[in-house]
């Protein structure tokens, strides 16, 4: 109960401050597979919904009107650290602080230190914790080696790339179902026309134009 009121609050937080996109920020958190990862017990329900409010947080910083001060962005890379490494992997979106404009920093050298700084201390707690975690160890247990399949994927691209498109062939239905949310244990598969209901509604999202006055 306590990670689904505490998800609810921050993607409320998150809905509330983002300038654009608010309803597709609510269509996204209403999904099957997101609803039944934040009414688990499961670190998803904290970390998912962190990662919306950093997302919308980043939002806000860029479309602000007032320059950036030291607390502002002191607190925003605290909650940063938080919403990036509450589980490895989305190590990738130290990128949205490049959103960031440059003009709202008292000089070019400060946002240059800041976003530059930003993103080498998210890559070294990145590397950090997957050390500590021993994550690639744990990985490689069994019959399978990722090191192994990485180094092959970089060395054959081309074998990779097929390897890929046969993949997506074979299983396009379970990729596109999964997407949107298979529950349980990508398992219990919703109807057909549900899903295909709701890629209607992201394409219809996509399309809206909108002013943005969302009521909560």
């Amino acid at each position: 109960l306590t990670n689904l009121l505490v998800a609810t609050l921050l993607i409320f937080f998150a809905i509330r401050i983002t300038p654009i996109g608010k309803r597709f920020f609510f269509f996204t958190a209403a999904l099957p597979m997101f609803m039944q990862q934040i009414s688990s017990l499961s670190l998803d329900a904290f970390h998912y919904s962190s990662l919306f409010l950093f997302t919308a947080w980043t939002l806000k910083l860029s479309r602000s009107e007032e320059p950036f001060g030291v607390k502002q962005l002191s607190l925003y890379t605290l909650f940063s650290i938080l919403a990036l490494h509450a589980k490895t992997g989305f190590i990738f979106m130290i990128l949205l602080v490049f959103l960031l404009p440059w003009k709202k920093f008292p000089s070019k050298k400060i946002y240059a230190a800041f976003t530059v700084g930003f993103a080498a201390l998210q890559f070294f707690l990145f590397i950090l914790i997957r050390s500590a975690l021993s994550v690639s160890d744990l990985a490689n247990k069994g019959a399978i080696n990722r090191e192994e399949q990485v180094a092959y994927a970089i060395s054959h691209p081309f074998d990779f790339l097929a390897a890929v498109g046969r993949s997506i062939n074979m299983y396009f239905d379970f990729y596109f179902k999964n997407m949107l949310g298979i529950l349980g244990w990508t398992d219990a598969s919703l109807i057909t026309l549900h899903y295909v209901l709701l890629m209607f509604g992201i394409l219809l999202l996509v399309a809206m134009k909108t002013g943005e006055k969302v009521s909560i």
